[in-house]
């Protein structure tokens, strides 16, 4: 009997010690996963969103209406046909600068290499394609269930032309999922890269 009640005491002490270095392991695991989740779904927006961005000189620079900031007015309304200015003013109305823009935001700094461009047309285009509209309440909310600090005030997004392409970077810090405390942050910079068309007669 003795030896039976010996037995049942270790299998208790070993449960004892092994259960919490199992369940610790799990949440680790657990949180790696959801920390790799999390970056996949940013990760994704951001190349759907330079994408996008690369897209917008294209069609821009083939509608010259004389409404665009980067041209000469009258030189651009006389030089154009009605059919360029009756476009451009409809995607004027229509868009809320989130999944398109009419502007030259990317002429930024002459064009020149290596210059930081429109780093507010990146945040908003990023809050499209993370949330599916263009509504930022949603963007923070999701980016605060992600474990972003300061949600979507915490990205900071850069937008650079870099020889013809644009690359756009967002930089943030983000918690581990399992951090009871609250104290474990880690700095996370993510970019990708797309062809800015049309400019430059590319």
């Amino acid at each position: 009997m003795e030896k039976k009640n010996g037995e049942q005491g270790s299998v208790t002490l070993e449960a004892a010690i092994i259960l919490p270095i199992f369940c610790a392991l799990f949440m680790a695991l657990n949180g790696f996963f959801f920390v790799f989740s999390a970056q996949n779904q940013i990760s994704h927006a951001l190349i759907q969103s330079a994408s996008s961005l690369g897209l917008d000189p294209y069609l821009n620079e083939k509608i010259d209406s004389g409404l665009d900031g980067a041209h000469s007015f009258w030189a651009g309304l006389l030089g154009a046909g009605p059919g360029d200015v009756f476009i451009d003013g409809v995607r004027r109305l229509a868009t809320d600068g989130y999944f398109t823009s009419p502007n030259d935001w990317y002429s930024s700094g002459g064009g020149a290499a290596n210059t930081i461009i429109g780093s507010e047309d990146a945040k908003n285009r990023f809050v499209a394609y993370l949330t599916g509209d263009t509504s930022e309440s949603k963007a923070d909310e999701k980016l605060k269930h992600f474990g972003i600090e300061g949600g979507l005030s915490g990205m900071h997004f850069t937008a650079t032309n870099e020889d013809g392409d644009v690359v756009l970077k967002v930089n943030y810090r983000m918690g581990v999922w399992f951090d009871m405390f609250g104290k474990k942050k880690m700095e996370v910079t993510q970019s990708a890269r797309a062809k800015l068309w049309g400019v430059d007669g590319k």
